[in-house]
């Protein structure tokens, strides 16, 4: 998945259709093509960079970056004193004509391909930003709590919110799940100081041996995990089962709530 910015595709439109309008090389104009193509220069260099799905255009694109190469160093000193000392001719009306030329072929090409390129909206979720669910929906957790938790929780809690932001619900819903037994797991070795830590068959498993600690945030935290066992874990692991929006919301904000009250505690 790639991020694309839509005011990035304004300014290239903008800066190539500069030397569209152009049209014809003229004595006074070279300045004014310089310019337009060093400025077009930079955004057409990304683009075919960062948008590898573009080939059609790709050529004519390189072609273009290539013609402006041939005019950057130029000065109006360039024909009179350098070219004299040059055994290679430069056509410098040809070459600045070039730049128009290849700029109109790779904007028509470019039109018509991007049409061809499969782009969404994506809709907003509850009061979330969608790019902060797609990049960092960890940051959900304040800084001290998500510290305390291992890089496998975190990367389901990151994935949770990636797919929550991008309508792939029950996925959401699964992976938030898996982070929630990742902390668990955390949870169980701190609470019950077990001699082997390796990891317990199910969820039962750990909620039985948590029920039998002797500890007043245990005893609040377990009821709350026996619920999301209940309502949503043993459901959500039946293929027939598909999470709507709503129901991914409630899991993943029930989810990021129940690892922080368990984070309290690592």
């Amino acid at each position: 998945m790639i991020k694309v910015s839509l005011s990035f595709f304004y300014q290239m439109g903008f800066s190539i259709d500069r030397l569209k309008k152009i049209g014809k090389v003229k004595e006074n104009n070279k300045w004014e093509i310089l310019f337009a193509a060093l400025g077009a220069e930079s955004f057409i260099s990304s683009i075919l960079d960062e948008l590898p799905a573009l080939s059609v255009c790709r050529s004519t694109g390189h072609d273009l970056l290539g013609a402006i190469k041939n005019i950057e160093n130029w000065s109006p000193k360039f024909d009179k004193i350098e070219q004299a000392q040059q055994s290679t001719f430069f056509d410098e009306e040809f070459a600045f004509q070039q730049v128009i030329d290849k700029a109109t072929k790779f904007e028509t090409l470019f039109i018509e391909e991007i049409k061809t390129l499969t782009t969404y909206c994506v809709t907003p979720k509850a009061i979330y930003s969608t790019s902060e669910l797609i990049d960092s929906a960890e940051k959900i957790l304040p800084a001290s709590l998500l510290g305390k938790l291992d890089v496998e929780a975190i990367k389901e809690i990151q994935e949770s919110g990636k797919c929550l932001a991008l309508d792939t619900f029950t996925a959401s819903g699964f992976h938030i799940m898996r982070a929630i037994e990742r902390v668990l797991h955390q949870y169980y070795l701190i609470m019950c100081k077990p001699s082997d830590p390796k990891r317990l068959d199910n969820w039962a498993a750990y909620l039985s041996k948590l029920n039998d600690v002797n500890d007043d945030h245990a005893k609040k935290t377990v009821p709350f995990l026996q619920q999301i066992k209940d309502q949503h874990r043993n459901l959500i692991m039946h293929p027939e089962i598909t999470l709507s929006e709503d129901d991914a919301l409630i899991l993943f904000q029930t989810g990021t709530s129940i690892i922080m009250t368990m984070a309290e505690k690592l």
